[in-house]
């Protein structure tokens, strides 16, 4: 094979002439099948975006919830935030493994997704509980 710029001999399956530092026919193609890879794959990755999104807002609303339950002392206040925020982590929760759902065919890449729906399920229950305790006069967190 010939470098077409500069015409030296070339082995084959060279991607660049030695001599004037031009990509050969061989390279244009590897670039162009790398490019089209990356289009298929950026297509997913948007597909992606949207259910880590989802998730990542129930993931910062339950931490938020926690950090503020942590800090504060009084039981009313923990009550109210608590009832403020558990219908927001469930719902970001189960939204986000809905969106999975239809991004994702296989269950090993909704792992986050999947964590984030039981933990939304189990602090919407733990919160509910703690209201009606609360209300029953037998608070407890």
């Amino acid at each position: 094979m010939y470098c077409k710029y500069c015409g030296k001999e070339l082995s084959d399956g060279a991607v660049m002439c030695d001599r004037c530092g031009k990509l050969t026919e061989g390279a244009n193609e590897i670039m162009s099948d790398a490019k089209k890879m990356n289009a298929q794959t950026s297509g997913a990755g948007a597909k992606r975006s949207k259910s880590w999104t989802i998730s990542m807002v129930c993931f910062i609303i339950y931490c938020a919830s926690m950090l503020l339950s942590s800090i504060i002392s009084r039981p009313l206040a923990i009550i109210v935030i608590r009832g403020l925020l558990m219908v927001p982590v469930l719902v970001t929760g189960v939204v986000g493994m809905v969106q999975s759902v239809k991004d994702y065919k296989e269950i090993e890449k909704r792992t986050f997704m999947i964590v984030m729906l039981a933990l939304s399920v189990i602090y919407f229950v733990q919160s509910l509980a703690s209201i009606i305790t609360f209300g029953m006069g037998r608070y407890m967190l």
